[in-house]
């Protein structure tokens, strides 16, 4: 079986034009709170960099405990939207309405999708320190881990031996269609950027649909029909 290239982006596109300002706004909120996040972190930086020769020690001991616990807080809450948004693609492909609180409800596998990050990340740096190559191909053999935790809430391992099994056979065809997603992408930048909130939610979008599509080819789920809502 060729992956459906065409599909996924037709479906990714009647989705976001069925339920645009959903979408749209779901992606502006996320995109506040990650700028939000960003410009505290950075006040943080500039104070504790200016106040190294000023500030008596036990004033920057409390700025730094400060900061750490903003961090943490901020890892937290990023990733909590990032799983959020995954839900939401996946509710849109099993015919499904998402709700706005999609991006907080995905807490109780937090600490699994955290643990598979890290482990995808540092699979991927092992990858690319051995060779460039081997790290792309792990890069794509796993990609899959974080909608199987969602979506099936696996373990960490778990997850990514999955996302082994979904990948095997495809891997060039999912390498063609990450470029041309990113193709996709980069034009949506030439529009100002604005073209970008348009561009993401469809590749999203698809690859959430492919996703599901080799999912179900070793029937980790009963098939589902994927129609756009709305």
């Amino acid at each position: 079986m060729k992956i459906p290239i065409n599909e996924s982006l037709s479906f990714g596109w009647q989705t976001l034009k069925n339920n645009l300002g959903f979408i749209i706004g779901a992606l502006l909120f996320v995109g506040a709170v990650n700028f939000l996040g960003n410009l505290i972190g950075n006040l943080f930086s500039m104070l504790l960099e200016k106040a190294g020769e000023n500030f008596p020690t036990v004033l920057l001991l409390v700025i730094g405990l400060m900061y750490l616990a903003f961090f943490l807080g901020w890892i937290f809450i990023s990733t909590l939207l990032q799983m959020g948004l995954l839900k939401i693609w996946l509710k849109f492909v099993d015919a499904q309405k998402p709700e706005f609180g999609d991006l907080f409800g995905q807490y109780p596998v937090f600490f699994r999708y955290l643990l598979s990050s890290i482990l995808y990340g540092l699979i991927i740096l092992g990858g690319t320190i051995l060779l460039v190559i081997p790290g792309i191909i792990w890069a794509i053999k796993y990609m899959f881990f974080g909608y199987l935790v969602i979506d099936q809430k696996m373990g960490a391992i778990e997850a990514l031996k999955a996302s082994g099994k979904i990948t095997m056979g495809y891997k060039w065809d999912l390498f063609v269609f990450g470029i041309l997603c990113l193709l996709v992408n980069i034009a949506g930048t030439l529009l100002c950027l604005v073209g970008l909130l348009f561009t993401v939610p469809i590749t999203m979008i698809a690859w959430a649909y492919l996703y599901r599509k080799l999912q179900t080819q070793i029937e980790l789920l009963p098939q589902v029909q994927a129609t756009p809502l709305s």
